[in-house]
């Protein structure tokens, strides 16, 4: 596919694909536009130097718009996409974002951000794909970002030790511990490490939390409380999906899936869990003896 900068002769078929009944049902503005306003706000927009407008085409036929707003902080710029009635159910909307984005972000070094409506099934998807995680839910809409700085994960070795500890005393919840162990407590649980997968989470070089698998695949997530947003426990969740398979189900033992224990009081993780759509399947409770 073919993307380039919108010219004034794509401004008829930019109205006509705007107009599409469709279109105007999934849009989060429904209501349909005149010829002649849409001309001045094209005519427009083509000399704003905070939008950008890309047309793609296959075979020299127009296959749909994606456009970038950049707002007014200057470090986000909003998307959205439009296509051409003729070319739904090709598969080519992924390819269209895709284009523009590379070619956005050839000269822009910004976060993108997509708002999307929740009944927008296959918008939703084809965003994700391309790597745009959830920011939050709104009971119309869903805002979702594609991060510039994206979180960085490695495997936890002997030299992580005092990264976790200093991790660890800032921890709002925990499951495994009441009381803050020792640092030669510490340094001993690293040195066995009681995990098949156990990682570091960082962004901008900064570590902002821990990440484990069980043999029994329950997965433990452990952020600081500034990074308890969807946006990145999103991507914690596509990391652990896409680079590990859980282990072979054992019948009472170990489920065919992963599962994350998560403290009971901790009710922002939980709340995130649930707007992810994650799939609630068992309350454990503690016996005092």
């Amino acid at each position: 596919m073919i993307i380039r900068e919108a010219s004034i002769y794509d401004c008829k078929d930019l109205f006509e694909w705007r107009n599409d009944a469709l279109t105007m049902s999934m849009s989060l503005d429904s209501t349909p536009i005149l010829y002649e306003n849409h001309k001045k706000w094209f005519t427009k927009s083509l000399l704003l130097k905070s939008r950008y407008i890309y047309i793609g085409e296959l075979n020299e036929k127009k296959v749909g718009v994606c456009r970038f707003d950049i707002l007014d902080a200057k470090i986000i710029s909003e998307v959205s996409i439009n296509l051409n009635s003729h070319f739904r159910g090709q598969g080519v909307s992924f390819e269209l974002l895709e284009g523009a984005i590379k070619k956005f972000k050839a000269s822009h070094s910004l976060d993108i951000l997509a708002k999307i409506k929740r009944v927008n099934k296959a918008s939703l998807k084809i965003f994700k794909k391309s790597g745009f995680h959830q920011r939050t839910l709104f009971e119309d809409e869903i805002e979702l970002i594609l991060p510039e700085n994206t979180l960085k994960f490695k495997s936890i070795t002997n030299d992580d030790t005092d990264d976790l500890y200093n991790l660890l005393k800032i921890r709002s919840h925990s499951i495994s511990h009441t009381t803050m162990p020792t640092i030669d407590d510490h340094k001993e649980f690293v040195m066995n490490n009681p995990y098949v997968h156990w990682l570091k989470v960082s962004h901008i070089n900064k570590p902002i939390g821990t990440v484990y698998i069980s043999e029994n695949n329950s997965v433990g997530i452990n952020v600081i409380e500034s990074y308890s947003l969807p946006i990145y426990i999103s991507q914690i969740l596509d990391f652990l999906t896409s680079s590990f398979k859980p282990k072979q189900e054992k019948k009472s033992l170990i489920p065919e899936y992963f599962y994350i224990n998560t403290s009971s009081d901790n009710l922002k993780l939980i709340e995130i869990y649930n707007a992810l759509s994650l799939e609630k399947i068992q309350v454990s409770h503690k016996i005092i003896c």
